[in-house]
């Protein structure tokens, strides 16, 4: 059997792609949100003092952060953030008692496997302490059930490139197969 040069090269670029799409996708995706408690958009109860975030990876507990902007646009002065050192994947944001208004967590993340850096925000609305709704069944108004933020960007990038890789490799197959053929 007589190989084309054409399809040598469409071999080697089939195995290079192969090597892409099923080698790990995480190389391309840092840590992002999975979940938040309060849910990122949701409206809660004043009262909240605890805020959790929850990442797609481990991340660094030492460089990783979180701030809480108010409703003026500053950051609310008293606000610890720490990475759960028995859970990395857990960031916990402690704050004052919140009262009406819309707030942004702004977040940092820092992966040690690859320092990996991302970052992003998580925006939530405060309700008036009279007539508002929940967003949770829980009493207190201290605690919101989780709900899926929107997926990393890292995560989406990473399955993009390799479902591309593996449309390329079956385009180069079937032109390997189409010169061979001939």
């Amino acid at each position: 059997m007589v190989y084309h040069p054409v399809s040598r090269i469409s071999l080697g670029l089939t195995a290079f792609l192969l090597l892409l799409a099923v080698g790990p996708v995480s190389v391309w995706a840092h840590a992002q949100i999975a979940s938040s408690i309060p849910a990122s958009g949701s409206t809660i109860q004043p009262g909240i003092t605890h805020i959790t975030l929850r990442f797609t990876e481990e991340i660094s507990p030492d460089q990783s952060t979180a701030q809480l902007v108010g409703p003026n646009g500053s950051a609310i002065s008293g606000v610890k953030s720490a990475v759960d050192r028995a859970d990395r994947t857990i960031m916990n944001v402690i704050t004052p008692a919140l009262g009406e208004g819309k707030y942004t967590i702004k977040w940092a993340a820092v992966t040690d496997n690859d320092n990996g850096h991302t970052n992003g925000q998580i925006v939530f609305t405060v309700a008036a302490s009279s007539g508002a709704s929940r967003s949770d069944s829980s009493s207190g108004g201290t605690s919101v059930d989780s709900t899926i933020a929107s997926p990393g960007a890292g995560v989406g990038l990473g399955w993009i490139l390799a479902l591309s890789a593996l449309v390329v490799t079956l385009v180069s197959l079937a032109v390997g197969m189409a010169l061979r053929r001939r």
